[in-house]
């Protein structure tokens, strides 16, 4: 393996472009390496220190409903819009109860919001 910092090379080989347009896709690579047993050591769990998050919901009318939608297909059809955990709570919710088990002493939480529409005007 060469020594030279920040020179990595991927080879990819057979990779199949037809779904990307017959175009190699753009790819993000991130290079780590483990920490040594004495640094791990040293450092708190990660879980411990992450005190404030940014929450990007998914794209959705209702992802961020505390309130179960569902929608009613007819003829005993139906579908989930928001509840598609095994908790049957809202995936919101389920996922701000999960938030709080693994970072316990996360106290933040910023929302990034998305704005779809053709127009930057808020007017009242």
């Amino acid at each position: 393996m060469p020594a030279f910092r920040g020179t990595a090379y991927v080879v990819l080989e057979n990779l199949p472009l037809e779904k990307f347009g017959n175009r190699l896709p753009q790819f993000s690579f991130e290079i780590t390496r483990p920490a040594t047993a004495e640094a791990r050591a040293q450092l708190p769990a990660v879980s411990q220190v992450v005190r404030g998050v940014a929450l990007m919901p998914g794209t959705g009318e209702y992802s961020l409903a505390t309130k179960p939608i569902h929608y009613d297909l007819g003829l005993g059809k139906g579908v989930n819009l928001n509840a598609n955990s095994l908790s049957g709570k809202t995936d919101f919710a389920t996922s701000m109860e999960m938030l709080n088990v693994e970072l316990p002493v996360c106290k933040a939480v910023s929302l990034v919001v998305s704005w779809f529409g053709n127009d930057l005007r808020c007017g009242m």
